[in-house]
């Protein structure tokens, strides 16, 4: 037998030839088992104003699609072309799971001359009736507080955000002096009024533990506005008395201790 023929045998190693053709065989299958394979599973994030099922229906997604044939950028682009969504991230996830993490663009109040909502950064858009109730604005305000009210006002607790019934722009004090160019008069559902500064919103966060550490049972006016330093409640008939904004209390080795910030 000549050289040749022997380097022939070696090359064509038969097993090694069925390893090399099985690995093709099993990544082959695997490709076509992934691209006929649908979506899993929807794992959908940040959402409050919207429902899954209203982002999966935008999206074109209740049919369970399959998952290799889901373009993210596609879908990231339809979620952003929607007024109420600010930013939105679609990615792939384990198990055939397509993770969609939204930022949405909040209805934060109601201006009553246009009957326009205006939305967490800024932007108005008609009133819808899915939007149900939202806070009033009843007077002419500046663009830039206006946006500057409602980026703050989007960060404040739901329920807190829900007492709100109407807003006032309010810059002057009673001498008609320009105050503060970002005063806004809040009237509350329980009767109470509250004046804010649109930089501080989120100090009504503090509202109802105000109302309650300070036992308040009577109506009255609370200027959250920052202009005296501190948290003031004044009462109907004219008193005047400092808030305290939190209350602790901690039990250690039986004593009991509270401390109030003011």
């Amino acid at each position: 037998m000549s050289k040749k023929e022997k380097n022939t045998k070696k090359i064509l190693n038969v097993p090694r030839i069925i390893v090399f053709l099985l690995l093709i065989y099993i990544v082959v299958s695997l490709g076509i088992f992934v691209y006929k394979e649908k979506v899993h599973h929807y794992e959908i994030n940040g959402i409050n104003y919207y429902k899954e099922i209203d982002i999966i229906r935008m999206l074109d997604l209740q049919d369970y699609p399959s998952f290799i044939s889901i373009n993210t950028n596609t879908l990231k682009n339809t979620l952003e072309s929607d007024p109420l969504i600010l930013s939105a991230k679609v990615s792939y996830g384990w198990n055939f799971t397509i993770k969609i993490d939204i930022d949405e663009n909040t209805p934060i109040l109601m201006i009553k001359s246009s009957n326009n909502v205006v939305l967490k950064d800024g932007n108005q858009i008609p009133y819808d009736d899915s939007f149900g109730a939202l806070p009033m604005l009843l007077n002419n305000t500046p663009t830039d507080s206006l946006v500057l009210l409602a980026d703050n006002l989007s960060k404040v607790d739901k329920g807190v955000l829900s007492l709100v019934s109407e807003i006032t722009y309010t810059p002057y004090n009673s001498s008609n002096t320009i105050l503060d160019n970002n005063r806004f008069l809040l009237s509350m559902s329980d009767s109470n009024q509250v004046y804010i500064n649109a930089k501080n919103c989120t100090w009504l966060n503090e509202y109802l533990d105000v109302i309650a550490n300070n036992r308040i049972t009577e109506p009255g006016t609370f200027f959250f506005d920052g202009n005296l330093g501190k948290m003031i409640y004044k009462k109907a008939k004219g008193e005047e008395t400092p808030l305290d904004k939190t209350t602790t209390t901690t039990t250690t080795d039986d004593k009991k201790e509270t401390t109030t910030n003011g």
